[in-house]
């Protein structure tokens, strides 16, 4: 019945795991509590420098790639496993640096470039606890020795607050302690907005199991 009723009105049927942030853009001066969205660009760029190689996972819509990191990069692989996300970036945040790719960062290899930074923006969450493990382990063999991993997930705060969502932390000392058991040096910033509390996790040298 609500499956129906969607369809009436025109709206997807399934929740789609990817955002478009121009919406987050255009409404910013009727909203400023969606200031939010422009931190995950900020926090991740900050540890970036001119000329490095980016590996953007989970990348949705592709605008955090274009926007905030292509100015600074050598080049970028942005890689989503919603063929209909990437089909979107290359048509609206197309770019010379940028190689958008549909990939499965469980059960795909990823491209071999030795990426000086790795981000994983709002996806972390999508993944089991056992998942993130392996995908630690995935980046650091396509990545230099001294890769920094930046990110951002929300805490958790009563029910999930996305369908798709696997693991939410419930605090930031629950998610460093994690980060901890895999990298040597782990920063977790904490950040308040009345619709969620943010996390966002900075991390350097991999530890090798």
């Amino acid at each position: 019945m609500k499956a129906q009723f969607y369809k009436d009105w025109g709206f997807a049927v399934k929740v789609p795991e990817y955002f478009k942030h121009e919406i987050d853009l255009y409404t910013w001066d009727k909203k400023p509590e969606n200031a939010l969205w422009v931190e995950r660009g900020v926090y991740a760029r900050e540890k970036m420098f001119n000329g490095c190689k980016v590996l953007d996972l989970c990348c949705g819509d592709g605008s955090y790639s274009y926007l905030f990191f292509s100015s600074i990069a050598q080049e970028i692989v942005a890689v989503d496993i919603d063929d209909s996300a990437i089909k979107y970036c290359i048509k609206n945040y197309s770019h010379p640096k940028i190689k958008y790719l549909n990939k499965d960062i469980i059960l795909d290899d990823l491209p071999d470039l030795r990426y000086d930074i790795v981000v994983w923006n709002a996806a972390i969450e999508h993944f089991t606890i056992e998942n993130m493990k392996k995908i630690f382990d995935k980046i650091s063999k396509v990545s230099k020795k001294d890769f920094t991993l930046c990110g951002y997930t929300n805490q958790k705060s009563g029910e999930k607050t996305h369908p798709h969502h696997k693991y939410e932390f419930e605090s930031k000392d629950e998610l460093r302690q994690f980060l901890s058991d895999y990298f040597i040096d782990v920063e977790v910033i904490k950040t308040w907005y009345p619709q969620r509390v943010n996390l966002y996790f900075r991390c350097k040298n991999y530890k090798e199991f």
